[in-house]
């Protein structure tokens, strides 16, 4: 009785185990397959989209490491009246396709603002871009407008914050180590230069140099570089501090700009080393910025520059159009010592010729390793940021009064091998003009609004202005 009793056991316990394995096999059997035809939905609809093929095995792994969605009842501005609320994105990060692979935008920027380079004009459509994604700024305290420029970059001279730094994008001197100990890894560096003189040239009248140095004659450039001392002297004096914007006393406005703002040891404050003298180890430091820099745009080949960003970033066509800022019109009378004028200014400000000398080769480098279409995707740019300002300027947008009988206003952009197809509103056009600091200012107030006593708490004083 007892032998047939454990058999029968025995028996009943191997087909319950081999049931529950049937059951275990056939859940993951399930499971898996529900996972792969999620995800081939979701890769086949991006590849539709954009009449590409993809890599499905490589995009599909891409896609389940990088997308995410962010619960938005989490930011307490959210459900707050926003101007902008049309706009917002919902799923960050987004994806988008290049060089026919999905991949995912890069959020985490670093943005070195050098003077007079259409920095501003990059900057206001990086603002925008981490303002529809609430994003975290790295943002000056109170109501100054540097980080801390011309100085380094200290605690002082930023907001706290609770949450992690996404994007810093204000005038800031280039210091890795301190802003990769607030910004996360994988974050991306990039910066834009323009060719030496005629940055001299920009600044030169953006800083009103010939009224503050008194400047004398008809040809005030040619008299500046031809009594250099005399000039510089009397402009970077305590005496004309009342006439200067932001500039301190001591501080070369004229000498190696470019240099300074990307960290290289130029000698101010004193008494801070000063490398700009040895070519030997100018070169050095040149090649120690292209380890840490994704991209060196070129102010001269704008568009250029803002296609190798898009392509950089992961970023889509929409994300790169444009509202030019901080445009200087002004005309300077061409001089019988125009070649002599360059000769002198590439001895005065040396260092900041081998930086783009350096930088423009590399540049046209990586414009070499794209794809055979990066000039066609630049001219489709062109064309596209052509008719979208004049979508733009003719809805007359002074303020966001204007939108209401302009909302159903809307221009179309058809879909091409380089974007998807979207849609430009009256709302984005006035975002694209708006002073995108004061709103990101306003939302930080509201998120963390406890910064500013800490802020008030400080002992040490914020720099520049």
């Amino acid at each position: 009785m007892w032998p047939s009793n454990r058999i029968f056991w025995k028996r009943h316990m191997v087909k319950l185990t081999l049931l529950v394995l049937i059951l275990i096999l056939m859940t993951l059997t399930f499971a898996i397959y529900m996972n792969l035809y999620l995800l081939t939905l979701t890769t086949s609809s991006v590849s539709m989209r954009y009449g590409v093929t993809v890599n499905k095995e490589e995009d599909m792994y891409y896609e389940v490491k990088t997308r995410r969605k962010i619960n938005q009842s989490d930011s307490l501005d959210y459900f707050m009246y926003d101007i902008f609320e049309s706009l917002l994105e919902k799923t960050v990060p987004r994806l988008n396709i290049i060089h026919g692979k999905v991949c995912s935008e890069k959020l985490n920027v670093v943005f070195i603002k050098t003077m007079k380079c259409a920095t501003e004009t990059i900057a206001f459509l990086i603002r925008r871009f981490g303002y529809v994604r609430h994003l975290n700024f790295v943002l000056p305290v109170h109501k100054n407008i540097y980080l801390g420029w011309p100085f380094q970059m200290k605690a002082a001279d930023f907001r706290p914050s609770n949450r992690p730094y996404n994007i810093l994008v204000d005038h800031a001197v280039y210091n890795f180590t301190i802003m990769q100990s607030l910004m996360p890894m994988n974050t991306v560096f990039i910066t834009i230069i323009r060719e030496p003189y005629n940055h001299f040239i920009s600044f030169f009248n953006y800083f009103n140099v010939k009224n503050i140095a008194n400047v004398t004659g008809d040809e005030p450039i040619t008299e500046y570089l031809h009594n250099l001392d005399k000039y510089e002297h009397v402009y970077k004096s305590p005496e004309a501090a009342k006439t200067r914007y932001c500039i301190p006393n001591n501080f070369s406005i004229t000498k190696n700009l470019l240099s300074h703002c990307l960290g290289m040891p130029t000698g101010f404050p004193m008494p801070n080393s000063n490398i700009t003298g040895n070519e030997n180890l100018v070169r050095k430091y040149v090649k120690h910025l292209d380890t840490k820099f994704t991209l060196v745009m070129i102010m001269e080949y704008f568009h250029e520059s803002l296609i190798l960003l898009k392509r950089l970033l992961c970023w889509s066509l929409k994300d790169i159009l444009y509202h030019r800022r901080n445009y200087g019109n002004y005309s300077i009378p061409r001089s019988m010592k125009q070649q002599e004028n360059i000769e002198i200014y590439k001895k005065w400000s040396s260092a900041d010729y081998i930086l783009y000398d350096y930088f423009n080769k590399t540049f046209w480098r990586k414009v070499r390793d794209e794809a055979p279409d990066f000039f066609h995707e630049v001219k489709y740019f062109t064309k596209v940021q052509k008719e979208v300002s004049h979508f733009c300027d003719s809805l007359r947008l002074e303020n966001p009064e204007d939108i209401k009988e302009k909302r159903d206003t809307v221009f179309k952009v058809s879909g091409s091998r380089f974007n998807e197809p979207f849609q430009v509103t009256a709302d984005f056009c006035l975002l694209m003009q708006s002073d995108m600091f004061h709103y990101l200012r306003e939302r930080f107030d509201k998120k963390e609004p406890w910064a500013l006593e800490e802020i008030n708490r400080r002992k040490e004083k914020s720099q520049g202005c």
